[in-house]
C-alpha cells in the first residue's frame, strides 16, 4: 500500500498498516462491508484470500477467519456487490482453475525438464458468493443464488443497473433510474391508530414531530417526519428504505433504541422515492381512525 503525501509523492506503508499478507497475490477489492465509513481490502492469492478490516486510522486488522471468507483454490479477482439488496456488500470470487503444486507434471521426467502445463489441462472451478450476514460473518451462498458454474475465472466487474422505477398507464411512460430510486423516501399511510399525544388529524401540513419508523423486522427504526396530508397521513424518512411495499405495516416510535415508546403504527397505502412520485389518493376524510 502506497500512502500519497502533501508533496505529490507515494510511499510504502504496507507493513505499518498491517497489509504485508501472505502467498501469492492475484487481485484486491475494496468496500465498506460494514457500513461504518471506512473502505474495508479483500485480498485475493492462491493460498488463501484475505479480508482486512479498515481501523480507521491507517490501519487494517485481519478479520479473515472471523468472516469466513478465506476461499480456497486460486482465486483471481473479486467484486463487492449487494446481492440481495438488504444494504449490505456481499462477496463474488472469482477462481481461475483446480491446481496445485502436485496435480499434473509436464514436460520430460527427468530432474530440471518440468515445464508449465496449458491451462486447458486443467478443470475450472465455480466461483464463491459470499453473503454478509451483518454481523461481521459471511455464508457461501454460490450455489443458492445459481453462481456455482465451473469456468475460469479471471476478472470481475460490476456495476449499477438500472430500474422500472414508475409505469404510468394513461400517458404510456415509463421511468427507469438508478437503484437509489426505488428506495422510498416518502409513505401514504391507512387505518391509524395514534398513541401519542394531542389530535393529528386535525393539523393537515403539519410537519413538526419527529418519528422513528419501523418496516422491516430485520432493520432498525428509520428516522423520519410525521406529516398529516389533507387526504391522510404521511412519513417522510430522512435516509428512505429499502423494500417498502403497500399493504405492509409500520410502526412509529420516539426512538430509536431499546427503550423507546410505540406512537402509533398503520398500514402502508403507497410509497414514492420521492415526493413528487406520490400518485395522489382519493379524496377522504384526513387521517381516518387516527385518534388516539
Amino acid at each position: 500500500m502506497f500512502h500519497q503525501k502533501k508533496d505529490g509523492t507515494f510511499e510504502d506503508v504496507t507493513e505499518k498498516a498491517g497489509l504485508q499478507g501472505v502467498g501469492y497475490g492475484m487481485g484486491v477489492a475494496v468496500g465498506d462491508y460494514d457500513n461504518d465509513g471506512f473502505e474495508d481490502l479483500y485480498v485475493t492469492a492462491y493460498g488463501g484470500n484475505k479480508l482486512y478490516h479498515n481501523n480507521g486510522d491507517g490501519t487494517f486488522t485481519d478479520v479473515t477467519g472471523r468472516a469466513g471468507v478465506a476461499g480456497s483454490g486460486w482465486s483471481t479477482s473479486a467484486a463487492w456487490v449487494d446481492v440481495d439488496g438488504d444494504g449490505l456488500l456481499d462477496l463474488v470470487v472469482l477462481r481461475y482453475l483446480q491446481w496445485d503444486f502436485d496435480d499434473l507434471y509436464c514436460g520430460e521426467h527427468r530432474e530440471g525438464y518440468r515445464s508449465y502445463c496449458h491451462p486447458d489441462s486443467f478443470r475450472p472451478i465455480a466461483p464463491l458468493v459470499y453473503h454478509n450476514d451483518g454481523n461481521g460473518h459471511f455464508t457461501e451462498i454460490a450455489q443458492k443464488v445459481g453462481l456455482a458454474l465451473p469456468g475460469k475465472g479471471l476478472g470481475i466487474a460490476s456495476a449499477a443497473p438500472l430500474y422500472v422505477i414508475k409505469l404510468d398507464a394513461l400517458s404510456r411512460r415509463v421511468v427507469v433510474g438508478p437503484r437509489e430510486a426505488l428506495r422510498t423516501m416518502r409513505m401514504r399511510l391507512r387505518d391509524v391508530n395514534w398513541l401519542g399525544e394531542g389530535d393529528i388529524a386535525d393539523r393537515p401540513g403539519h410537519k413538526g414531530r419527529e418519528v422513528f419508523v419501523k418496516v422491516r423486522s430485520t432493520r432498525p427504526p428509520q428516522p423520519g417526519w410525521l406529516v398529516v396530508a389533507p387526504d391522510g397521513v404521511e412519513i417522510e424518512l430522512l435516509d428512505g428504505e429499502e423494500g417498502v411495499a403497500p399493504g405492509q405495516a409500520c410502526v412509529l416510535y420516539d426512538a430509536a433504541d431499546g427503550q423507546s415508546r410505540v406512537l402509533g403504527g398503520g398500514f402502508i397505502k403507497s410509497v414514492a422515492a420521492s415526493p413528487d412520485l406520490m400518485a395522489p389518493a382519493a379524496p377522504q376524510r384526513a387521517a381516518a381512525g387516527a385518534r388516539g
